[in-house]
Formats: C-alpha cells, sequence, structure tokens
C-alpha cells in the first residue's frame, strides 16, 4: 500500500499500516478469516467519505465537481483478498469480447479489432455499421442484487458472494455541504475505490449481455461477432442497419432490468457507403449519426483516414510535453534522465494505438517532426541551429 494516500473513516494511515510489519499482518489474517467464515464485517467498514474536487468552470455549479470516495485502508486491504480469490474464477467466465479489467486484456485489442472490421468491409466492399453505447453513470447505477446473482451465476464462491453482500448491506457515505454532513445510503452501483468494485460491475453487464440473441455479426474463426465491451463501452456490431436497431432494442430492455439507463445524447452510430440509408432509434429518440466517433481514444472513421486521429495523438503529446517541460528543459537534469522521462510520459500519449495505425511516409514524416521538435525543446537548440550543424 502506498504512503501518503488519504485516509477513510476511521482515520488509519497507510504509514500505520505499513509499520505493524508482520505482527499486525498475522492479526489482521486472523480477524480476515473469520470475517470471511461469517459472513460479516465491522459496520465501520460501511462507512465512507465523499469529497468533491473542483473541475474547471463554474464553482457554484455542483456539475462541475468530480466526486471522490474515500474507504478504510484496513477494508481496502480485505477486499484485495476478496478479489485475489475471484478474479481466476471471473475471468474464466468472461467471454473474449469482455476486455475491461482483464490480466493481458488491453484497450489495443479492440482497436484494433474495430479497425481491421472497418478496413476488412471497405477492402470487400461489405456493409457494416456500429453502434457506440454510452451508459448514464453506469457504475453508480447497477443493481446490488444484478451483481450478487451474476457473481453466483458465474460460479463465484458462496462465502465470497456473502462478503459482497455484507458490504452492500446499509453502506452509507458521508459530504459536507455548506459545512454541514450529508449522510446518503447506497442502495445501488458499486463502491468508488473499492478493488472488486470493475469486476462485480462487469460482472452483472455480461450477465445480461449473453442474453442477447445472436442476430447477424461477422463470421471470423468460426465465431459471430456482434458486439465488444470494455468495461461500460459497448459496441454493438452488424452488417444491416436493421439488424443493429434489433440488437439495440433488445440490449435497452435487458440493461434495463439492472438499473442501467442508456445516454440518448452520447450514443452514436456510423455506416459505411455500402449500407442502405437508415434511422437508429432510442425510444422514438432518433440516435445521432456520425462520421467519426472517439473510441477508447482511437478516433474511429469508416474509411480509415487517420488524419483526424494523428491530429489528436500530436496534440495529446504536446500537453504532456508542456505538463512536465519545466524539467524537460532544465539543464541541470542529466538527459539521460530526460530522455526517460520522454519516453515515459510523452510518447506514450503521442504515440497511443499506434500497434494499429497503418501509416503513409508522410503520415510517419508527420510524427517524426512533432517529436523532433519537442527533442530539440530539450537540448535548448533552435530548428535553425539544427540545420547548422548539419
Amino acid at each position: 500500500m502506498k504512503p501518503g494516500k488519504a485516509v477513510g473513516p476511521d482515520e488509519t494511515r497507510a504509514e500505520e499500516i505499513r509499520a505493524g510489519g508482520e505482527v499486525l499482518a498475522k492479526a489482521l489474517s486472523i480477524r480476515f478469516t473469520k470475517y470471511i467464515n461469517t459472513g460479516r464485517i465491522p459496520e465501520q467498514w460501511k462507512h465512507a467519505r465523499t469529497v468533491l474536487i473542483p473541475k474547471k468552470g463554474d464553482r457554484e455549479d455542483i456539475r462541475n465537481y468530480r466526486p471522490i470516495t474515500l474507504l478504510s485502508h484496513l477494508y481496502k486491504i480485505f477486499m484485495r483478498v476478496i478479489y485475489a480469490r475471484m478474479e481466476r474464477t471471473l475471468d474464466d467466465n468472461m467471454p473474449r469480447e469482455q476486455a475491461g479489467f482483464r490480466r493481458r486484456f488491453s484497450t489495443i485489442d479492440h482497436i484494433f479489432t474495430v479497425s481491421q472490421l472497418t478496413e476488412r468491409c471497405r477492402e470487400y466492399k461489405l456493409p457494416l455499421c456500429l453502434l457506440f453505447v454510452d451508459f448514464e453513470k453506469a457504475f453508480d447505477s447497477v443493481e446490488h442484487n444484478a451483481v450478487l446473482r451474476a457473481m453466483t451465476d458465474q460460479g463465484v464462491e458462496a462465502a465470497y458472494v456473502r462478503i459482497l453482500q455484507e458490504t452492500m448491506r446499509e453502506s452509507h457515505t458521508e459530504i459536507t455541504l455548506f459545512e454541514r454532513p450529508l449522510k446518503i445510503s447506497m442502495q445501488r452501483g458499486v463502491k468508488q475505490g473499492d478493488i472488486c468494485s470493475p469486476k462485480a460491475f462487469t460482472c452483472a453487464l455480461e450477465s445480461v449481455m449473453r442474453q442477447v440473441a445472436e442476430k447477424d455479426g461477422f463470421e471470423i474463426d468460426g465465431e459471430t461477432l456482434q458486439m465488444l465491451l470494455f468495461a461500460d463501452d459497448v459496441v454493438l456490431i452488424a452488417s444491416k442497419p436493421e439488424t443493429l436497431q434489433s440488437l439495440f432494442n433488445e440490449m435497452c430492455h435487458l440493461t434495463e432490468r439492472i438499473g442501467l439507463k442508456i445516454h440518448p445524447g452520447k450514443t452514436k452510430w456510423m455506416k459505411n457507403a455500402h449500407c442502405d440509408d437508415f434511422e437508429i432509434k432510442l425510444n422514438n429518440q432518433l440516435v445521432e449519426r456520425v462520421e467519426h466517433y472517439v473510441y477508447l481514444g482511437q478516433a474511429i472513421r469508416m474509411d480509415n483516414d487517420l488524419r483526424l486521429q494523428l491530429s489528436r495523438r500530436r496534440k495529446a503529446g504536446c500537453i504532456a510535453f508542456s505538463k512536465i517541460d519545466v524539467l524537460l528543459k532544465n539543464k541541470d537534469i542529466p538527459a539521460r534522465t530526460k530522455s526517460q522521462l520522454f519516453h515515459s510520459s510523452v510518447l506514450p500519449a503521442l504515440l497511443h494505438g499506434c500497434e494499429t495505425w497503418n501509416l503513409t511516409k508522410a503520415e510517419e514524416r508527420c510524427l517524426q517532426v512533432t517529436q523532433r521538435a519537442m527533442e530539440r525543446q530539450m537540448l535548448g537548440i533552435s530548428r535553425l541551429e539544427h540545420k547548422k550543424k548539419k
């Protein structure tokens, strides 16, 4: 556990737990075993504290604040133990379509799949339409019963399901508004900051998505691909808009059962030139059709034009550079250290998703120009001086 973390309601610091050493570890082991066997945890662990972190914009608008939930460090250690015992079971029962919060899976897997799909359909003149689903406050909305039922269905041991149920029972968070503490009951959603929460959510979502009937999709190595999931980011895939609408309707009906609501303004769809014109609707409200969509950090287009994506990545690289330029331009810092900092902080922002790009020579040069410009700033030389040295 890293030092310097904010404390939860019990005021126990991470440094104090670390200082306890093996003596405390043995005592906690005995306690944790008791909690698992009895299915009960301390009441204090059900309490959380929420602080509001201001974002950009009007400070008097509550929407411009990001809520951060602080949990007991001892509770988080205990839940890490529970997570370690459930993880393998949940991963074994999770399909490849769900790549969120899983070992050996990343956003690149799904970005590559979508990129290859659009490229092959364009090459062979096949119709393709994609619908990108956005849920409103998904992690805060999923119903507790849906999570527990899904955990049981996927083979999680009853003792661990009881613990999860206990953590949800009568749990609440305290938030201070206008110098007065306000207690809020947490009757739905998964806890922010709890290591088990992401898995619990994806488990609940998968339990309903696997009920969606196979309608269309694309045959790949004997399997039908009709959707991709990365946590709550869902992409529906079809060769006909009519089939896409049917798939969307069924998914909406099933996800409503577990408390999820689709955001009509942020849900978009796109089609290539080989699809017929059509209107996708959500509860009689038109879903906007777009020419590009930013999916998991990559701008997806049906024509696979990378100019927009490269522009976004160059901008992201420049922003990452500007955040640490005081260090990168500091002549007192060794060049080796600055190089390591550049490669660990700036290049990942500049080249995110590059494994899926099919670049032309001109596009490669465009990225090289951006990188060299930042490297010259690190060395403190202008472009003119660089040319003279050549």
